[in-house]
């Protein structure tokens, strides 16, 4: 395998663990500034707002995320795993599938393709 897959692989396995973690400055600082983002449900969204939905999960008592699988090719890097946040009496869980765009050791581009039920019941609880 390419040592450029590996890092890449890598730096997705740091924002996953920046998530569990609650390390918001670690989270910005692997996303490019000009990085562009897509998920299931919303289309194209800009940086702050995903950035500001994946800092929401921080305030979480128990963050959880299970990786799956990881595949990766030149600079995509594929990601299969299960989420669990608890935010008091309330628990979101999720299934994704997410597929990074790495250069230069920080995220370009991100596809997020989760359960939108989950999401939306998520969101009509808080």
């Amino acid at each position: 395998m390419s040592k450029n897959i590996e890092a890449n692989k890598s730096v997705v396995r740091r924002y996953l663990r920046a998530v569990v973690n609650a390390d918001a400055e670690k989270i910005e600082s692997l996303h490019h500034p000009d990085a562009k983002y897509w998920t299931l449900g919303r289309g194209d969204i800009d940086r702050n707002t995903y950035i500001g939905g994946t800092k929401m999960l921080l305030s979480a008592s128990k963050r959880r995320i299970d990786i799956k699988t990881i595949t990766a090719e030149d600079d995509r890097v594929c990601v299969e795993c299960e989420a669990e946040f608890v935010f008091g009496d309330r628990v979101y869980r999720n299934i994704y599938s997410l597929i990074f765009t790495v250069q230069d050791d920080v995220i370009v581009q991100a596809h997020e393709y989760m359960d939108p039920r989950a999401s939306e019941k998520a969101i009509k609880l808080s």
